[in-house]
Formats: C-alpha cells, structure tokens, sequence
C-alpha cells in the first residue's frame, strides 16, 4: 500500500525514519526551500474498510425506515464502503437483504448466517461482488426463486480500484414469497473481507460485518433500519377454459361425474397465510351451438343463401367482440359461437329491411313469463332451490365446502356443497386436498378444484360462457 507525505521539515523526517525502522523504500527528494517530498511504503498492516452510507430506492424515491416494501418489485441499494487503503485492498463485498423475526433491538441481536444463500423461501437475497470479477452475482445454491438481480454498479479496476471510497449500487427484484411482516422485520447487511495486501500477502481473516445498515449513515450498531413486507398473493392457471359435458336438465351437485368439471393444475402462490374466494359473473351468455344454427336456418331463405350469411356475420363483427369465425364460405357452420343476446341485436337493428335473414330470431324457449331468454342468471341462496324441480331455466355452479362451515350452501346426498358468488359477493373456498392455506415457497402449492354444475329441470338445450374469478386475501389482521 502506499502513502504520500507532504512538505515535512528535514528534522521530522530524520525522527520518522529512526523510529520506523520497518519502513522500506524511501525516496527523498530535497526542495529548494528547505522542505521535502517523501514516498513511503509499508507492509504487513490493514485499516480496516467500512459502510459509510446506505440508501435504498424504490420506484417513488428513498425508503425510510420502517416503511413498507411490495414484494415482486424492484428496489436500489446504494452502499458507500470506504477503505484508507484503497478499494483494490478488498478482496470481496456480500449484501444481504434478509427476514429475521427475532429480537433485533439492536443491530448485533440479528441473526444474520454468513454460510446462506437465496433460496427457495423467499427469506433472503444474497449478492457479491469480488475483486476479481469486477461484478456483483446472485450468490445461489441452485434453488429456483423469484429473486432477480436487475442490473449492479461495480468498482472499475482500472478507473475506481486506486480510490479510497466507492459507491456499489444493486437494483433487484423482491421474492414473490417474501415473508409478509408488519413489525420490521427485513434488514439490509454486508459482509466486507478485506485486506488484500495484509499480512503475509493473505486475505484478512476477520471480516468487517454490519448485520444492518442505518439509513443515511450507513454501519451502525444501534438500532438497524428496518423495513415492513406487504402481502402478495398469486392464482396461476394451467386453462384459462372449463366446460361441462353430458349435463342434462335436473341434474345435480351429486350427479357425478356428468354434473362435475376439474380445474387442474392451479397454483397458489403467498407470502402469507392466505385466504381463496371465487365468485361467477351474474349473467352467463347462451352461445348458438351448430344444432340450434341448423333448427333456426335449415328451410328459411337463408339457407344456402351465402351472400346474406356474410352480410350478417359481417355485421356482427363489426359491433361485436369476439369475432365470429369467417370462413368466406357464407356457410351457416360460420354462426355457431355467437351469444343469442348479440345475434338477436344484429338482427332487430335492421328489422323491416329487406335484407333476407331480418326475420329471424335465435330466441331460447319460454317456460313462463319472466324467463330468461339471453342467459342464466345463477341461484345463488339455497332458500331459492325447488326440491321437486325448479320452474325457471336457472342454474347454479358450486363446490364441496370441505367442511368451512359457509352461509352459501345446500345439502345433496348427505354432502355440503358451497355456492359461488355473482358480481361483487366474493365466497371463500378451499381447493381440493387443501384444507389449510399457509405462506407458500417459491414453487408455490398446486391443486386441482372441481366445480359442480346443478340445472334446473326445465333447461334448455345451449351452450354458456361466463367467467369464474378465482382471489387470494391476506388473513392477517
């Protein structure tokens, strides 16, 4: 290492040299005016580098202590590390950010292990930077998570390593899993081994270790700056589509498997104990299925009339999203998809024309008065359900509660079936083989959940879209 002295008197120099015996490589150089420029280098001693600033940054700016973080998103570490004896005299920097729920009234009661890694728990992102490779890693034991270091500001050996201070900058993505924390519990360290030019030529064996750096001032062993997790949960779906197939009107809930449809292969992922709803959209479309095209078209007019199946499909497209299906062939075939609601519309719209297909109507048949001719509304109170045949084209979509005790349900063959909420009335339920919702890992927990659909004994003869909303809520206070 090397140090420079500036302008010592002849007599100070003489006195520094008698006592310093060890020093070695003076070059002394006599100036015009009775003073001296003197190059002295040393061996065998290491100043010890240090954190003398800590920033962290997220999208809206600085970070102050105890605010909250999101998990899956991005933040910047800033840490200042200075050394006397330049930052080429460091051999490598690890920063942690990391969990730690025990007492922690002060930075040295953190249990912070220098042997870990990122893993799959969500729990701590280790990074390191090393001289030698002049970047910053992800310091991983082969574990798969949704850490992701972004992007890293590193010393430069050819332009930063003679400095005595350097600023290493990280930005990286939160852990989906990040455990979710309302009384501070995540932490920022750095673990600094230094002295590359120490004793006997070896690295330092102590390592200079700040369990949690203070906002602004960087290393302290007072009380660390800590931070809050929000929650975060994830449904992920492996079919974004279910159907029902071989249900017949009057069926229900313990008409198995006809009346059932697996969604499978769904996986939840949390930071916390969690909670799952589900609800349905209010009004499930009737789709024309090619039977009822063929009933409705077959003999018209229409039939065999290419030019007007164009012309109507045409229309329809252009006021309706999802397209139907144009084969440019003016085939009826064409029309199979579109939502009696739409397809009616089409047609009032030019009622009275003379256009060949304004006649015609894809209407659901009526029971009775206030049916429901463009959709199925769901029944979703059991107090509604006729034991001996409902009287309305009504159905309703449930699942086996697995014993969650629910306000929504009915009773079919000794078994308790939950109902699904429609608009805004979120219910809770369980997917199958889990009957408790814990903080997951990174892989999160999959499963399958099998819905049931019940028919009134009066429905009619059509396909339905709707949706079904699947949501995860944090059960903590």
């Amino acid at each position: 290492m090397k140090k420079r002295f500036l302008q010592f008197s002849f007599i100070a120099v003489l006195a520094l040299f008698i006592t310093m015996v060890s020093l070695q490589g003076i070059s002394i150089t006599a100036s015009t005016d009775g003073e001296i420029d003197g190059e002295l280098t040393s061996s065998n001693y290491n100043n010890r580098a240090s954190v003398t600033g800590f920033t962290l940054l997220d999208s809206e700016g600085q970070v102050n202590d105890a605010e909250v973080l999101n998990p899956n998103t991005s933040v910047t570490a800033q840490v200042t590390i200075s050394d006397p004896d330049s930052i080429a005299d460091l051999n490598s920097v690890k920063f942690y950010f990391y969990y730690d729920e025990t007492s922690h009234t002060t930075a040295g009661g953190l249990n912070l292990n220098l042997s870990a890694v990122t893993d799959a728990t969500g729990s701590q992102f280790v990074a390191e930077w090393t001289r030698d490779s002049e970047a910053i890693s992800v310091v991983s034991g082969g574990a798969t998570f949704t850490w992701l270091l972004n992007s890293f500001t590193a010393p430069s050996i050819t332009a930063d390593y003679e400095g005595t201070d350097f600023t290493f900058e990280i930005n990286f993505r939160i852990s989906k899993v990040a455990p979710f924390t309302q009384v501070d519990d995540w932490f920022f360290g750095t673990v600094i081994n230094d002295g590359r030019e120490s004793l006997d030529s070896t690295s330092d064996p102590l390592d200079v270790i700040d369990k949690a750096l203070l906002i602004g001032t960087g290393s302290t062993e007072g009380d660390p700056s800590s931070f809050d997790m929000a929650f975060y949960g994830e449904i992920d779906l492996s079919q974004t589509n279910i159907s029902w197939s071989g249900v017949r009107a009057g069926d229900d809930f313990s008409n198995t498997p006809t009346s059932s449809a697996v969604l499978s292969q769904t996986k939840y992922i949390s930071n916390n104990n969690f909670q799952t709803n589900i609800k349905s959209s209010e009004v499930w479309n009737a789709v024309i299925t090619e039977e009822k095209v063929i009933e409705v078209l077959s003999g018209t007019a229409v039939d065999g009339d290419s030019t007007a199946i164009t012309n109507f499909i045409s229309q329809y497209n252009s006021s309706f999203n999802p397209d139907l299906n144009d084969s440019g062939s003016g085939s009826i075939n064409d029309l199979i998809g579109a939502t009696y609601a739409d397809a009616n519309t089409v047609i009032n719209a030019i009622s009275g024309t003379s256009v060949s297909w304004a006649s015609i109507q894809f209407l659901l048949p009526q029971p009775s008065d206030d049916a429901n001719l463009v959709g199925a509304t769901l029944i979703t109170a059991a107090n509604v359900i006729d034991e001996s045949g409902f009287t309305e084209q009504f159905f309703m979509i449930g699942y086996d509660d697995q014993d969650l005790s629910l306000s929504n349900e009915i009773d079919v063959g000794g078994n308790d079936y939950g109902l699904l909420g429609t608009g805004t009335d979120w219910r809770r339920f369980l997917p199958d083989s889990n009957n408790s919702q814990s903080a997951t890992e990174e892989n999160g927990v999959t499963n399958d959940l099998t819905l049931y659909l019940y028919l009134s004994s009066v429905f009619q003869n059509a396909q339905y879209s709707g949706t079904i909303s699947l949501q995860i809520t944090n059960t903590a206070p």
